[in-house]
């Protein structure tokens, strides 16, 4: 896991057509659109931050006003997602029409430059 810390630096109420999950219809509703930054200054710990994280932007877009403060730290956390049991479990060929009971597909091997490209 990485650790960054990062500031809400913007904060932008947009109308937005949105799809309404139970009717299937796109609907004009508010948006809010957060923008963060990496920290870099204002304590110690935010110089330390700088020197030994990413540094960069994140824009997240959410259907509600309360998630993040304007000029608050957040800590953002970056992980390898890992697969729960119980997810697995329900994955089953019944519910999932892509799966089949076939052999993996071998990954294509590069394309050389003399070798023609599919």
């Amino acid at each position: 896991m990485i650790r960054a810390k990062f500031i809400c630096t913007s904060v932008l109420k947009t109308i937005e057509h949105v799809n309404n999950l139970v009717t299937g219809k796109y609907e004009p509703k508010p948006v809010f659109r957060y923008k963060f930054q990496a920290v870099s200054s204002g304590s110690e710990e935010n110089k330390q931050f700088f020197a030994s994280t990413p540094s960069g932007s994140i824009e997240l877009a959410a259907l509600r006003e309360d998630l993040f403060e304007l000029n608050q730290e957040y800590y953002i956390d970056f992980s390898i997602p890992v697969v729960l049991p119980s997810v697995v479990e329900e994955a089953t060929p019944e519910a999932t029409p892509e799966a089949t009971p076939e052999a993996p597909v071998e990954p294509a091997a590069p394309a050389t430059p003399d070798a023609p490209t599919a």
